[in-house]
């Protein structure tokens, strides 16, 4: 392509000096006219500079060069090389960047290996059992059923104790 591209290439465009983008995107516009066959004229590349400085200055060089290229050659449909297609074609390029940005935090987020609750200590899942089985039983109501923490039955039940209603001010209803 040209050096100020490989200098550039990962470089968002709002970092990029203007003599620089304007070069990049002149080489690119001039490969792109030779994929479709057809002219531009300096108007057309002034407003294409124009839309990248201020819709898309957020997205590297090498995703806007990206969707220069592959829009020229029908990737994104037919179209000539005027303003209103080539903002298309960001426009697609910037929704693809935008689900992939989205996905990699999604798989950031999975891998983060910390556990959120210490289960061995905190046995939430056995906790809730027995405060659904005290409930279906009908050892407590449905209004005591908030009086009961779960964080703290799951304590109890983690040291290796027995939880009872009492240790939470809570009578049984079944030993009545």
């Amino acid at each position: 392509m040209s050096s100020k591209f490989e200098s550039y290439a990962t470089d968002i465009v709002r970092n990029v000096p203007s003599d620089n983008l304007k070069e990049i995107i002149e080489l690119t516009m001039k490969k792109c006219s030779l994929n479709m066959g057809s002219n531009y004229t300096d108007e057309v590349l002034q407003r294409t500079i124009e839309l990248i400085k201020e819709d898309y200055s957020y997205m590297t060089i090498n995703l806007i060069v990206s969707a220069l290229f592959r829009g020229s050659m029908g990737h994104f449909g037919a179209g000539r090389l005027i303003p209103k297609i080539i903002a298309q074609w960001l426009r697609e390029i910037s929704q693809e960047y935008q689900k992939e940005k989205d996905h990699k935090e999604i798989e950031e987020r999975f891998k983060v290996t910390s556990v959120p609750i210490d289960l061995k200590k905190y046995p939430m899942g056995t906790a809730l059992n027995l405060k659904i089985d005290w409930l279906t039983s009908g050892a407590i109501t449905s209004d005591e059923w908030d009086k009961i923490q779960l964080k703290t039955l799951a304590e109890i039940i983690g040291a290796g104790h027995q939880p009872a209603l009492e240790n939470f001010g809570i009578k049984n209803n079944l030993k009545s």
